[in-house]
């Protein structure tokens, strides 16, 4: 590869808090390092502690604005505070402030409400407390109250430069409140305050009570040691200089001519060789730092296209440039990134302002897998032991990977697997896939088969049976709810129905047991017998027409005489086995008469007949 020097470009930005905080109560962050202790409501309380805790054996400034509202009869104040209590911690509203009982801690209040109980002042007041206490009156008050601002009062709407100073080579701590200094002491604060505790969070709370205002911090810390940074541009790339310093202090940068406006904060520069830069930035308390900002010109890019790629054969690799440059490809095109599935050299040449840098990448094309030489091992019913083994991937380059149904496989044998298809993916080194659907077959158990002769017939009806399973070890008949040997070779079906005769087979387990099933159908033995002759001479035996039925469910039968008349009817849906009388001839002459007939038989079959029927009284003989 062809490489040259590439020089990121960046900004050092320091923020203004530089800290994150855990927000409790009514707190919110309202803008960039800027937070709303309690809105303007009554009986609102809420706390901001450090996130992380610093070391009070190492010295501690801090800048922030304070506001107080412009309600001159608002209440009740602000405190900062270090404290050892937690992250969450939060004391009552009203006269406590949100700090009353947090412990151990050593805090400065800033009260705009005169409560009396407690000793206020009838001015707004500044006063240094310990341990929760808020109580002028009592030992815990270590400092004040003495007035804090110019006038009785700080509740104008406008925003106080406030600044925490702790010294603990000296054990000092100051308190400057608008550009004065208000508090002077010294005190142990580890041993004193903490127990010898260094280890403390720092923060704010507030509160209202029965009047109210909108209390509000920012944390605005200048920091005193302005180390130099550095930039680094292109020649004659315009650049933002950055102090890492807060927005709403003033600054003069100079030399002034490579820049856009050398008074604001964040200025423009264009150079086409590296430059000094020095920004002199006075805080609200007119106290002066100094900032350099070195920035370094480099035509250098450094443009890496990264390792050369194989790529498989078909597909494509994707080629890409650092960001926010102008391209030049080999092949003409003009964009960041490039798609190429084409064997050999790729370039790009990179352009920024006065910037130049190059690259070249080597495409090498694989053919790739073409075909698996698989291994296949059949499951067991109702078991896990079948397996797939890739015996060879021919064209991969290896080691090879592999994945079935999208889940790794730790080997190129995989075992464990139950009967059923399955998705086998192998890829090589260079990332070349081949994809194969493999089916994982049972194992061969019994089969299930048989036939009966016949299959159907009138009651009772007897069947035999040819036993036509394969690999069966054990197995059974059933119908009826009735069960069988396997070794049966005849059937009787004594009433008609409709019977599902089942063969159940299996090899060695039970559970996975084969079935074959054949119908067999059962008619029940019906039968209508009329006689063709009927002697009505009231001697009790064949006075009438009788039918002897069997099997027959319903019955309709007419009776004519020779001319066509209908003599009788009878109609029965409801047939005994047995004889049932259908026509009384008592009235009719001698003679033959004609019968039609319909009957259903309990198959469910309709049967119809046609016949003759004579009457003839037998003549009277008188012994002598």
């Amino acid at each position: 590869m062809r490489n040259s020097v590439f020089v990121l470009l960046f900004c050092l930005t320091l923020p203004a808090a530089g800290q994150d905080f855990t927000l409790n109560g009514d707190a919110v962050q309202t803008g960039p390092d800027c937070y709303r202790l309690t809105p303007a409501s009554l009986w609102s309380s809420g706390s901001m502690w450090s996130a992380t805790e610093i070391d009070l054996n190492a010295p501690f400034s801090l800048n922030f604005t304070a506001s107080f509202d412009n309600n001159p009869n608002g209440a009740d104040g602000i405190v900062f505070a270090f404290q050892s209590a937690g992250e969450n911690a939060l004391g009552p509203d009203g006269g406590s402030l949100g700090y009353e009982g947090i412990a151990p801690s050593f805090a400065t209040e800033f009260d705009i409400f005169r409560n009396a109980d407690l000793g206020d002042s009838n001015f707004d007041h500044i006063a240094v407390f310990r341990n929760g206490n808020v109580s002028h009156q009592s030992a815990d008050n270590l400092y004040g109250p003495l007035q804090a601002g110019p006038g009785v009062s700080i509740k104008t709407g406008q925003s106080y430069q406030v600044k925490i100073d702790w010294q603990p080579d000296q054990n000092r701590f100051f308190v400057y409140f608008d550009c004065e200094q208000k508090v002077f002491m010294t005190i142990d604060l580890i041993n004193e305050i903490f127990n010898g505790n260094p280890m403390v969070r720092w923060g704010f709370t507030a509160a209202t009570g029965g009047a109210s205002s909108e209390l509000s911090v920012c944390i605005t810390n200048l920091n005193t040691e302005l180390p130099a940074s550095e930039q680094t541009a292109c020649p004659d790339e315009p650049v933002t200089l950055s102090s890492g310093q807060p927005s709403t202090f003033g600054h003069l940068w100079s030399p002034t001519g490579p820049l856009d406006n050398p008074e604001l904060p964040s200025p423009t520069a264009t150079v086409s060789e590296t430059t000094v830069f020095t920004a002199v930035i006075p805080d609200d308390c007119q106290n002066t730092f100094t900032k350099e900002v070195v920035l370094n010109i480099d035509p250098v890019l450094d443009v890496d296209l990264g390792e050369d790629p194989t790529v498989c054969e078909g597909d494509s690799a994707l080629l890409s440039a650092p960001g926010g440059f102008t391209y030049l490809w080999s092949d003409g095109s003009t964009e960041q990134a490039l798609w190429t599935g084409a064997e050999g050299p790729v370039y790009v040449d990179v352009t920024h302002f006065g910037c130049f840098g190059t690259d070249t990448a080597e495409i090498t094309v694989t053919p790739g897998i073409s075909s698996l030489s698989l291994i296949l091992q059949d499951a067991s019913c109702m078991s896990e032991d079948g397996s797939i083994a890739v015996a060879d991937a021919e064209g991969a380059e290896p080691p090879l990977s592999i994945l079935l149904d999208g889940n790794p496989a730790d080997d190129l044998l995989i075992e464990g697997l139950a009967a059923g298809t399955y998705t086998l993916t192998v890829s090589d080194i260079n990332g070349c896939a081949f994809t194969e659907t493999v089916v994982v077959e049972p194992g061969t158990d019994a089969e299930a088969g048989f036939e009966l002769n016949p299959t159907s017939g009138v009651a009772p009806l007897e069947t035999s049976a040819e036993d036509l399973s394969q690999n069966a070890g054990e197995g059974y008949y059933s119908y009826g709810g009735d069960f069988f040997p396997i070794n049966s070779t005849f059937f009787v079906f004594d009433t008609a129905g409709t019977y599902e005769v089942m063969q159940v087979v299996w090899a060695g387990d039970a559970a996975c047991a084969d079935t074959a099933l054949v119908i067999v159908e059962v008619t029940a033995e019906t039968e209508l017998i009329v006689p063709n002759i009927v002697t009505p001479n009231n001697d009790g035996r064949n006075d009438i027409l009788t039918v002897s039925a069997k099997g027959v469910a319903s019955l309709y039968i007419e009776v004519y005489n020779r001319w066509g008349n209908l003599l009788a009817r009878f109609e029965s849906n409801s047939v005994p086995d047995g004889t049932t009388a259908v026509w009384n001839p008592e009235d009719a002459a001698d003679g033959v008469y004609m019968y039609a007939l319909r009957y259903t038989d309990v198959n469910g079959a309709v049967r119809t007949e046609e016949g003759n029927i004579t009457v003839a009284r037998a003549s009277q003989r008188r012994r002598l």
